[in-house]
């Protein structure tokens, strides 16, 4: 508590293994109590998939997807112990997550305290290479980059381009340079209408998760 309190860590990942009515302390006291003491740094919920099965709580289908949920406003996200556990999809669980709560991609938050600075739209190419359109993008030195994000939408979502449910594509900006092929585009998750096309827009996020303004084409 003291490193949050003075600033010292980004985020904390408070290990909350124990299940909704447990008879010392209940996985939703905990959370609460978190989620009121983080001192303006972030916090993500350690969700102990490994006890899939060990009690009749963790008996239940509903028990890691209620957990999730109520983690979702009061945290920046969730970390489940272990990964490996994931292999053996306990309760169905892994189809749960994949198809309701993690179904699109999502961002880091932005690390304010660290810095705000929006970094620019990133510049665009397209290489056009037998049937296959390539583009290339790179962006200014001036701020050190850690992504870049390539999102697909129709025209008439135009206001809701850089929405996550757009997100197409998430790029390691290595240098400031990234590329990315257009071949084998898939349909829009809506329906287009007769006069609606393709669009793409790409942003760059910073060092800080700081994501700038879009480039679109």
């Amino acid at each position: 508590m003291l490193w949050l309190q003075k600033g010292w860590i980004d985020y904390v990942c408070p290990q909350l293994y124990w299940e909704r009515g447990h008879r010392v302390v209940p996985y939703d006291v905990l959370l609460d109590w978190w989620s009121r003491h983080t001192y303006d740094r972030q916090l993500y919920i350690g969700i102990g998939l490994y006890k899939a099965g060990t009690n009749p709580a963790w008996k239940n289908r509903s028990e890691l997807p209620i957990q999730v949920a109520e983690s979702r406003g009061v945290s920046q996200g969730c970390v489940f112990f272990s990964a490996a556990n994931f292999m053996d999809n306990p309760l169905g669980w892994c189809d749960s997550l994949r198809e309701n709560y993690y179904r699109y991609p999502a961002l880091v938050p932005p690390m304010s305290w660290i810095d705000t600075t929006q970094p620019p739209a990133p510049q665009i190419e397209a290489l056009v290479e037998g049937d296959s359109v390539h583009v290339t993008l790179s962006a200014s030195d001036s701020l050190p980059l850690r992504l870049f994000v390539v999102y697909r939408y129709l025209t008439g979502d135009a206001d809701t381009a850089l929405d996550p449910v757009h997100i197409y594509k998430i790029i390691p900006a290595d240098g400031g340079q990234g590329r990315f092929n257009l071949a084998g585009r898939r349909r829009g998750r809506r329906r287009a209408d007769a006069d609606e096309k393709i669009r793409w827009a790409v942003t760059a996020v910073s060092r800080a998760n700081v994501e700038g303004p879009a480039a679109t084409f």
